[in-house]
């Protein structure tokens, strides 16, 4: 979570370790309860597979990660002062900055700017990816399996 300003507000993010796909909120606050509920909201429609497992900060804001247990999905800790336990986030963190400084407040972007920012971030080609976009190697998990229609019936003659 990128740290809240004056109001209390703060930035939620979240990263697909493979893809580097990113999901983000604004959050009132860093209360757990509001935090849990976005995570719920956020991964309940995910399949099994693309939500195993969630690693966390240790702040309060994260008290209620046990919610996140009913989804089938394992909740880890870094440990205090190693954010590098958490790299992927950390270097989205990054990159969120570049459009949104430190110091900027929250409340002066609306929910609509962070989508903007969250489709432009899962839209930017990666290295890492193969030049790939974070979108592309995300969806590609999401496919479902390609049938092939086999029918012995005869066609019409109409």
């Amino acid at each position: 979570m990128l740290h809240p300003q004056k109001s209390g507000a703060a930035v939620l993010v979240a990263v697909e370790r493979k893809s580097r796909f990113v999901l983000l909120a604004k959050q009132a606050g860093k209360h757990a309860a509001p935090v849990a509920a976005k995570l719920n909201e956020w991964f309940s429609v995910l399949p099994l597979k693309l939500r195993r497992t969630l690693t966390q900060d240790t702040g309060t804001e994260f008290a209620m990660h046990y919610q996140l247990n009913a989804l089938g999905m394992a909740t880890y800790f870094c440990a205090p002062h190693h954010p590098w336990q958490k790299g992927s986030v950390e270097n989205m963190n990054g990159r969120i900055r570049r459009y949104i400084p430190l110091g900027t407040e929250p409340n002066s972007f609306s929910d609509a700017d962070m989508q903007v920012l969250a489709n432009q971030l899962n839209h930017t080609p990666r290295k890492c990816l193969g030049f790939k976009t974070p979108a592309e190697v995300f969806l590609a998990h999401l496919k479902p399996l390609h049938l092939v229609c086999v029918s012995n019936f005869p066609l019409s003659r109409e």
